[in-house]
């Protein structure tokens, strides 16, 4: 977490906290194509930023923790500038990485979580979150939590649709001429050669993004004005209604009275933009720490039932020829094998925090379920030629439940 060093740009960088250092809520901004953590959300006529100053965000927001995501959005060397040579998918990773990193020095890695997205800033929250939701291994689960405990997304101008060859190309173009010259305008960066090569990159983001909407509150923004493009020649929406406020169900949708760079810059508590954004705010905030408690939970016992079910699979593979409970097995029934059996699922199918995934009882956080050893590797692994490999009376004589009683007494 970056907060002291107003030149810092990259990174995590908080702009405000409550008074008593304990917040209910993480809102969490990210710019898009040329922009920047603190510009992005700053006036140019007073100048201020709407996210950090006192008599905006918060004021109304008092108990919520404000942060600004930033990262190399530059698209041209102009004026110097170094280009960012990352890929969406990279921004995303980082994204996801950078964040949970700061919730977890923080202590919060269970706190609800609601993103502000700027432009195509909006596309890599929408990737990020699909990473996200993707990460349940055993050893990189603890990075699910930015899945869990996300709330809300406000969309200010973000490209959801239109995202064909001619058309993209020419967002992009249009987003990079706002501010480089044509003659300068250098398509070098890895980001808008990604937007470029074709209407499969935003396409796929939507495709992994829609099935995960419905957990989400979702408010789309358009701009109402449009944005003067000298080296083009043109006055035109950089983002068009349609591709940035999708009609769907179950979401919000609202114009805002400014061009693309403007709208999410606002210069008053008395500009109706700014009333329509801080409402909602409000609205989610209120209701997001109970719904994000509750699903923390229930996500906890997924995790649980998977490595119960990890576990059970390796107890066939290591038991190829013996069955389990409830399941047909040719080999003779007798009551030692038949009580080592019940001995050896119980443990598996028993309580929480009995048997194979020994030290998850009392776990506070998602992120400590991937991070017992335990649960990643049940079996000792000094007794694994012991008991699966090397040689064994109890397996000479036949006896089919010795093999079950190691592991009720590893």
């Amino acid at each position: 977490m970056n907060s002291g060093n107003p030149s810092q740009t990259f990174g995590i960088l908080e702009l405000y906290r409550p008074a008593n250092g304990v917040a209910d809520v993480d809102i969490v901004a990210v710019h898009g194509l040329n922009g920047d953590a603190r510009a992005t959300w700053t006036s140019k006529s007073t100048p201020t930023s709407w996210l950090s100053h006192p008599d905006f965000l918060p004021k109304y927001l008092p108990r919520a923790r404000i942060l600004s995501w930033g990262y190399n959005a530059n698209i041209s060397t102009w004026k110097g500038r170094s280009t960012s040579q990352d890929r969406i998918l990279h921004h995303a990773h980082t994204l996801v990485a950078q964040l949970n990193a700061d919730r977890e020095l923080e202590e919060a890695v269970d706190r609800p979580i609601i993103f502000l997205c700027h432009s195509l800033g909006g596309i890599i929250v929408k990737k990020a979150i699909a990473y996200s939701a993707s990460r349940t291994g055993p050893k990189i689960s603890f990075l699910h939590s930015l899945y869990t405990c996300t709330y809300g997304i406000l969309f200010f101008g973000t490209p959801h649709h239109g995202s064909s060859k001619a058309n993209l190309g020419y967002v992009v173009e249009k987003i990079a001429s706002i501010t480089i010259p044509r003659r300068v305008l250098i398509t070098e960066s890895g980001l808008t050669k990604a937007l470029r090569e074709g209407s499969e990159t935003l396409q796929d983001i939507t495709d992994q993004f829609c099935p995960l909407m419905s957990r989400f509150l979702i408010f789309f923004f358009w701009e109402q004005e449009r944005t003067e493009v000298k080296c083009l020649n043109l006055t035109d929406y950089i983002v068009t209604e349609a591709s940035a406020a999708p009609i769907l169900d179950n979401t919000e949708r609202c114009g805002i009275a400014a061009n693309h760079s403007e709208m999410c810059k606002f210069e008053s508590t008395s500009c109706q933009g700014f009333r329509d954004v801080v409402a909602a705010l409000r609205r989610y905030c209120r209701s997001a720490p109970e719904v994000i408690t509750s699903r923390v939970v229930q996500e906890k016992e997924v995790i649980l039932q998977r490595r119960r079910e990890e576990a059970v699979e390796i107890m066939r593979s290591c038991l190829p020829n013996f069955g389990l409970v409830g399941e047909e097995s040719n080999d003779a029934w007798s009551p030692a094998a038949h009580q080592s059996t019940v001995a050896c699922t119980e443990t598996v199918n028993g309580s929480p925090g009995r048997g194979l995934v020994p030290g998850t009882r009392g776990s506070t956080s998602l992120s400590q379920l991937s991070a017992e050893g335990a649960v990643n590797d049940p079996i000792p692994r000094g007794r694994r030629m012991e008991r699966f490999g090397g040689p064994s009376t109890a397996t000479k004589a036949g006896d089919p439940g010795a093999l079950c009683h190691t592991f009720e007494g590893g």
